[in-house]
């Protein structure tokens, strides 16, 4: 659960009659309002959540492969000869990930 569902289940808990354009909301409806917040904020971090997954592919007008979203702004741009050299090493760079010593951010 994130920090703002925690914080409206904590709103739905605590019953306080709250007035909103000159109304005083029942605690039915502060309950149907904050269930539908929740239901809101759960849909945007699953959205949230798929987007950081995706990639997306692109060749340049110049011959150039770029990658889409890795980064957060810009994409991961190399020639054809650089991602062979790349991919020519991916044992040697998954070998690096995977030694426990070495400490990497997690983004």
């Amino acid at each position: 659960m994130s920090s703002v569902q925690s914080s409206l289940s904590s709103l739905a808990a605590a019953s306080v009659p709250v007035k909103a354009n000159g109304k005083t909301t029942t605690t039915t409806d502060q309950s149907a309002i904050i269930a539908a917040l929740m239901a809101k904020v759960a849909e945007l971090e699953a959205k949230q959540a798929s987007n950081k997954r995706e990639l997306s592919y692109k060749v340049s007008v110049k011959g150039a492969l770029s990658v889409y979203g890795l980064n957060a702004r810009f994409p991961i741009t190399l020639y054809k000869e650089q991602w062979e050299r790349l991919l020519a090493k991916s044992d040697e760079i998954k070998a690096i990930l995977a030694n426990p010593a070495n400490k990497f951010a997690v983004k």
